[in-house]
């Protein structure tokens, strides 16, 4: 009888503060199926992202309170396996930040995102956008 059990390989990430989360898996030898999902609290913990791809890459993209999490790159069938590279990004979104007065305050180093949906206007786009309005 053949085994037809998938193979994965698990990844934990613990986060001290709430933050979006991007992870990709990509560069893959893989050349079928294969799937990166993410666990909270527990391996068989309540299951929070799925990507399923044939070929490279795949990503999730996630808004994370503190916790653990896990996330797993996996075949789908017992020959769907093969190295890969695990890319995984993290940032604390910024809000509040929309005058030059309350501006954030960039480093050389560093990965930025906010949400600007409660922003106000303070700066025309006037050589930039279709709009005047920003």
């Amino acid at each position: 009888m053949t085994d037809l059990t998938p193979r994965e390989i698990v990844h934990e990430l613990v986060l001290t503060a709430p933050a979006d989360v991007h992870v990709d898996a990509g560069d893959t030898s893989w050349y079928t199926y294969f799937l990166l999902h993410a666990r909270e609290g527990s391996c068989t913990g309540t299951e929070i992202g799925c990507a399923y791809y044939y070929g490279d890459p795949v990503s999730l993209n996630l808004s994370l309170a503190a916790g653990t999490y896990y996330f797993f790159v996996d075949g789908e069938d017992s020959y769907e396996y093969g190295s890969y590279e695990l890319n995984v990004d993290t940032f604390t979104p910024v809000t509040g930040n929309d005058t030059c007065g309350t501006a954030l305050a960039l480093t050389a180093d560093g990965l930025y995102g906010g949400d600007n949906t409660s922003m106000t206007n303070t700066a025309d786009p006037s050589t930039c956008a279709s709009s005047s309005s920003g």
